[in-house]
């Protein structure tokens, strides 16, 4: 579990940082001996947690005009996993030494094309749409590791080792994990209302132990063997209907206006989703994670767009009602809630407001409050201008606020329900590690 420290930090480094190929690999990683950062052009960097000070690169040889780093994975030892995908050439993971020397090398997807399967890793294309889920460990000497090929048209998760290669494969992309569990999702058919499916399987052998339909369902983290949930289905059906209601009203003012038409006929249309405001709450969900039964769920007013932890026990979800955002918690085991507190007044409308400017919730849920890190004492949380810290417990005091010298603000995957936003900060033990485009920052307490 991360601490972040309860006194407002200071600055600790400032440096350049290799750019990620995209933002979702724009995290940080906290390694055992440093923190870890993907680069463009199969590049990683292992950079000095108090200084900034550059521990080692890693420069694989470029196959391909077009290559990027996965995000590293610690292996141990102080050794990292380092995935890189070269377009149109080979996707192998690498075993980095501390001194960042490449060691075993893995190739996945090589056993099944071998046997002539397509594993779209050599494809032809005018871009790079290959794209690297984040590595996740495996029992014994395994680990996971998940690619997807043009969002809707190939998903796959494979088990492996450096020694034995394949233990088993699926074709979903992977979203979360508990030590004995993976979640994943099947591709959406494109054309349709099938958004593919949830499926748990066995970390040792591949079993699927449960599945379950994942429209309107976003996997929101993992943690004391639960899988969190976000249920966007009763805000969406309400939307929906809504909008039939008041296209029924549209039409019967066209047949007695005919000329209605332009700028009179949209602030029509907004006048009458108006009148028809989405009350639906979002739900959270709490499933076992080895058998998908429902543990919990509990009810958040308006719109979810982050959710945090489970630290010290607590789920935390910021709701979003109107434009005041709360920060919502919950006991992690039973959906209890545990009180909320304000973040204020003054948000973005969400897009199901008719009088938003944002008709998209990717590009809505970016400018919203976003949960950084959970730990037994405090919360922090960030908006595009600062960072906050405040008490888990009640009195939810405000503990400190930072200003940030950029948003810092990573996006999640294509495969994933972006309504949820997340941050492109890593929080250490009593350090925050901050990271927009080429600039790496550190803040938080000397020793």
């Amino acid at each position: 579990m991360p601490r972040l420290p309860l006194t407002e930090p200071e600055l600790l480094f400032s440096s350049q940082a290799p750019r990620p190929w995209s933002g979702f690999l724009e995290r940080p990683v906290l390694g055992e001996q440093g923190v870890l950062l993907a680069g463009d052009d199969a590049s990683a960097v292992c950079v000095d947690g108090a200084t900034g000070r550059t521990i080692y690169t890693l420069q694989v040889p470029l196959e391909a005009p077009d290559a990027y780093t996965g995000l590293p994975m610690p292996w141990g030892d102080g050794r990292a996993l380092v995935p890189v995908y070269q377009k149109g050439a080979s996707l192998r993971v690498y075993d980095v030494s501390p001194a960042g020397a490449i060691g075993l090398v893995d190739s996945p997807g090589s056993e099944e094309q071998a046997r002539g399967n397509d594993m779209r890793i050599v494809a032809g294309d005018v871009s790079c749409k290959l794209f690297l889920m984040p590595l996740a460990r495996a029992p014994g000497d395994r680990y996971l590791v998940s690619w997807l090929y043009r969002q809707v048209r190939f998903y796959r998760t494979e088990c492996r080792s450096f020694a034995r290669g394949l233990s088993w494969g699926s074709e979903e992309a992977m979203l979360a994990t508990t030590a004995d569990v993976v979640l994943g999702v099947t591709a959406p058919v494109r054309g349709t209302d099938d958004r593919g499916t949830l499926v748990a399987r066995s970390v040792e052998n591949g079993e699927v132990l449960w599945s379950l339909g994942a429209r309107s369902r976003t996997v929101a983290g993992a943690g004391g063997g639960l899988f969190f949930l976000l249920d966007r289905s009763g805000r969406v059906a309400e939307d929906a209907a809504r909008k039939m209601a008041c296209d029924e009203e549209l039409l019967e003012a066209l047949a007695e206006e005919p000329a209605l038409m332009g700028e009179a006929l949209d602030t029509l249309m907004r006048s009458l989703l108006q009148q028809r405001p989405v009350r639906a709450p979002s739900r959270i969900a709490a499933l076992d994670a080895a058998t998908g039964l429902l543990r919990w769920e509990a009810q958040v007013p308006g719109d979810v767009v982050s959710v945090g932890g489970p630290g010290g026990g607590v789920l935390v979800v910021v709701g979003v009602e109107g434009t005041e955002a709360k920060l919502h918690r919950f006991d992690a085991a039973t959906g209890e809630p545990r009180g909320a507190s304000s973040l204020g007044g003054g948000w973005p409308g969400s897009p199901f407001d008719p009088w938003s400017g944002r008709l998209s919730f990717e590009l809505w849920s970016t400018d919203m409050p976003s949960i950084v890190a959970v730990d037994e004492h405090a919360i922090a949380w960030s908006s595009p201008e600062a960072l906050f810290v405040e008490r888990l417990e009640e009195p939810f005091t405000r503990l400190w606020r930072w200003t940030l010298p950029a948003p810092c603000r990573a996006f999640r995957p294509r495969v994933l329900d972006r309504v949820l936003n997340e941050p492109a900060i890593t929080v250490g033990e009593g350090r925050i590690y901050l990271r927009d485009g080429w600039s790496l920052w550190g803040i938080g307490e000397r020793r």
